[in-house]
């Protein structure tokens, strides 16, 4: 089969929801989270929000992973992403495609979960200076291209 994007693969894609919280500063959350990769636990930083279950919309799973890892409630959702993109790693079996929306909160009022030790505001350049998973770097970079007032 021909495609016109010969690195967009034939294959499944993992879709992840990412919530781009900003505070008043415009400095934005991120949650230290611990995952398995390859087969090891790490914790980092990372943007919050996961994978979509097959019966979700975006919005749906948007609200429900903030939620989820967070306690905080998803008030406002952006009609479109900040931005999206496929990413590929070794450490994980299936690529993702992660779309970053823009959010807005009820309150900052966090709680701890299984799924977020820790939530903490970063401007883009302590973001990227984080120590965050790979796929939340990439992100970071390209959102900073895109929008240099971010």
């Amino acid at each position: 089969m021909k495609t016109l994007y010969p690195w967009v693969k034939n294959c499944h894609y993992r879709i992840s929801a990412k919530a781009i919280i900003k505070n008043n500063k415009g400095e934005i959350a991120l949650c230290l989270k611990r995952m398995l990769v390859n087969w090891v636990n790490q914790e980092k930083w990372d943007i919050p929000g996961w994978g979509i279950e097959h019966w979700e919309d975006i919005a749906t799973a948007i609200r429900r992973e903030t939620y989820e890892e967070t306690g905080l409630i998803v008030t406002h959702i952006s009609p479109q992403p900040l931005y999206f993109f496929l990413w590929e790693s070794a450490a994980w079996d299936t690529p993702l495609v992660l779309a970053c929306y823009e959010v807005t909160v009820q309150d900052f009022d966090f709680d701890v979960s299984d799924e977020c030790l820790d939530m903490q505001f970063f401007t883009l350049e302590e973001a990227l200076k984080a120590d965050t998973y790979c796929m939340v770097t990439d992100a970071l970079k390209e959102i900073k291209k895109l929008y240099w007032d971010f």
